[in-house]
């Protein structure tokens, strides 16, 4: 349901402005094609987690197994370079190899239907760039320490 960026009611987003306060809903987001998709005959796409210069991340549940996944793809512009597909396909054999508590499993890679994807693991949590503010003290030595841990 959505909430009214003014009062924070919530409404069923039908409408085309707040019930409670009159302020005008804002426009819908255009419906991402993936979503409500199956990738590779596995992955169910739920949700879009953010979008980069070469890509997008999703939210998915794998279809057998029932956990859920991240889903990182290539905008259609970049899967059609075959350089950048081969060096998106080396970035995760790479990233598969690796094994430590602070990395992420690479689970998959692969094409379905024109969409260059890679599956990882999904972790619950805040993402960085929202915990750091929320973090006062979190000084600059306590950052290089927190990659020094992520990348010895």
């Amino acid at each position: 349901m959505p909430a009214c960026p003014e009062c924070n009611t919530s409404y069923d987003g039908a409408e085309a402005a707040c019930p409670r306060c009159g302020t005008p809903a804002p426009p819908a987001e255009p419906r991402d094609p993936l979503v409500g998709r199956t990738l590779a005959g596995k992955y169910r796409v739920v949700s879009v987690l953010g979008e980069g210069g070469m890509g997008r991340v999703y939210r998915a549940e794998h279809a057998t197994l029932g956990v859920d996944v991240v889903i990182k793809t290539l905008h259609a512009h970049m899967a059609a370079d075959a350089e950048i597909v081969q060096r998106f396909f080396r970035e995760a054999q790479s990233a598969s190899r690796l094994r430590h508590p602070n990395c992420i499993d690479i689970l998959d890679f692969g094409e379905s239907d024109g969409t260059v994807y890679m599956a990882m693991e999904f972790l619950r949590g805040d993402n960085l760039a929202d915990a750091l503010p929320k973090r006062a003290g979190f000084r600059l030595r306590a950052r290089f320490t927190s990659r020094a841990r992520c990348c010895p």
